[in-house]
């Protein structure tokens, strides 16, 4: 089970209203969305999340290791896929 799903803010364009109901769905559905901020920082630990799944290749590499986290990397579609079906 994925913990926690790491979207970037879409703060412009047709897509924003959409991309706040998808984190709604995500949020109501028990997990997180970070926005503003770096993924790669050990406070995740203290939250307790210990899957991740981010369509950024950098918190891919680091997040292992600096946040002892298993890390799925993949498509933003695949990642909202995972996020809503819960």
């Amino acid at each position: 089970m994925i913990d926690q799903i790491d979207i970037k803010q879409i703060r412009t364009g047709d897509n924003v209203e959409r991309a706040r109901d998808c984190a709604k769905k995500i949020e109501n559905s028990g997990g997180h969305v970070l926005t503003d901020m770096c993924t790669v920082v050990p406070w995740t630990e203290i939250l307790g999340i210990k899957t991740m799944m981010t369509t950024s290749a950098k918190t891919a590499y680091y997040a292992p290791t600096l946040n002892k986290t298993e890390t799925d990397f993949a498509p933003l579609k695949q990642c909202l896929e995972t996020a809503l079906e819960g």
